[in-house]
């Protein structure tokens, strides 16, 4: 913990799989282990990258890795693409 309150200034990278892991988590925690690109993860992994990101102020993702994480989001079945798509939005915001 200590090593994150020390960076946590500086910025922390979300790379595609951690944002996607964020957004499907933020839609829905128990989605995590059902969808084939988020199976390794489940609620408690979603809690502890919650945390980080909310504790760092600075937050760096590239516009790539934000396509990309729309794209695998766009795997999941077509009736929930807007309430994942709304989760990215707040997350970026």
């Amino acid at each position: 913990m200590a090593l994150i309150v020390k960076h946590r200034s500086s910025g922390v990278f979300f790379d595609t799989n951690l944002m996607l892991v964020m957004v499907v988590g933020a839609y829905d925690r128990m989605r995590l282990q059902s969808f084939k690109r988020t199976m390794a993860f489940g609620p408690k992994e979603y809690v502890l990258l919650e945390k980080l990101y909310k504790l760092c102020g600075r937050r760096l993702i590239t516009p790539n890795i934000l396509t990309e994480v729309d794209n695998l989001s766009r795997q999941l079945p077509e009736r929930e693409h807007d309430a994942v798509s709304e989760q990215l939005h707040k997350l970026v915001k």
